[in-house]
């Protein structure tokens, strides 16, 4: 029997043919590791050859992706697709503080260099390396008030229930999507996609820019933009607790167990995990749970989807006006 042995690794690899084996197993040593000596030991009728090695991490990382991007790059081509590495984009999260360094860091991914991006698109919404939203906002600003632009023009030949259905399909749902994301964000940010909607409810309205819209958002039944952010994260939260939303997100729902009989363990409540930052308190796992405690026991305890929506938006609309 003859085996190799690596000093370094603390592991033994069997080897059936000496003299092939033992060559090839160097040779694939020497392309991660650098051999610096290798000696022979016999024992009896065994002979076991110590190889003593140097780990080159560098390398082995280096291997390591290099062998997952090639698997990626197959497995996009089975499924017709390419993949580019020059169109690969780096966001690194930092504080403001840390931007002229950011700037500067660069990484490589295959042959192309990457540079640091301010801001990536990811289905649609804007990424940036602050996680502030500003620039979604302003990307949402700059469509719905192009769209309300061209309404105007001709609003005037609409009747209300028709400029009332366009508004929904080219403005409201623009505010809608992805809104959850807004959580915790600036009141800048949702002062000024609240401007949008006022917009919206007075064009509808046929009302002048001096008049209030919060009594008109009220005739449409339409909720401001803040209110709008929570009822969805709470309908987020019915599905992950039911599990008819993503694995990812119903992993993050913990109900609360107290330790000891409580009255609070019958009122369908869930764990609120301690945070020291204001990201950690915006996150999925933390705000879902605070809104959540705090609807009524009659709306967390609804069977359906349906009944939970609307009673859930009438709590909200009482709080709202």
């Amino acid at each position: 029997m003859v085996s190799a042995y690596s000093n370094n690794l603390n592991s033994v690899w069997p080897l059936k043919n000496a003299n092939y084996c033992l060559v090839t197993f160097v040779e694939r040593l020497t392309i991660s590791y650098q051999v610096c000596s290798i000696s022979t030991t016999s024992i009896g009728h065994q002979t076991k050859y110590v190889v003593s090695l140097t780990v080159s991490m560098s390398l082995i990382k280096q291997r390591t992706q290099r062998s997952q991007r090639y698997a990626t790059k197959k497995k996009m081509a089975r499924n017709s697709m390419f993949m580019n590495d020059g169109k690969t984009q780096y966001l690194p999260i930092v504080p403001k503080s840390a931007d002229a360094i950011v700037d500067k860091s660069v990484i490589r991914v295959g042959e192309a260099t990457i540079t640091a991006s301010r801001c990536v698109q990811c289905l649609g919404v804007c990424i940036d390396r602050h996680l502030d939203m500003k620039k979604q906002v302003s990307q949402t600003m700059s469509a719905c008030s192009f769209y309300l632009r061209n309404i105007n023009q001709i609003s005037r030949f609409l009747p209300r229930p028709t400029k009332e259905r366009v508004v929904n399909a080219i403005i409201t749902s623009r505010l809608d999507y992805c809104n959850a994301l807004l959580y915790g964000t600036s009141v800048i940010n949702i002062a000024r996609l609240q401007r949008i909607q006022n917009t919206a409810a007075r064009l509808i309205m046929r009302s002048p820019r001096s008049d209030s819209a919060t009594p008109l958002l009220g005739k449409l039944h339409w909720l401001p933009i803040v209110c709008r952010v929570d009822f969805k994260l709470l309908v987020f939260t019915y599905k992950a607790m039911h599990n008819d939303a993503p694995v990812y997100l119903c992993e993050l729902v913990c109900p609360y167990q107290p330790t000891r009989t409580l009255r609070s363990a019958n009122i369908n409540m869930l764990q609120v995990k301690r945070t020291r930052t204001k990201a950690g308190d915006c996150s999925f796992a933390i705000a879902a749970a605070s809104l959540w405690n705090n609807l009524p026991t009659v709306i967390k305890t609804c069977d359906n989807l349906t009944s939970y929506k609307r009673l859930l938006k009438t709590h909200v609309f009482r709080i709202a006006y």
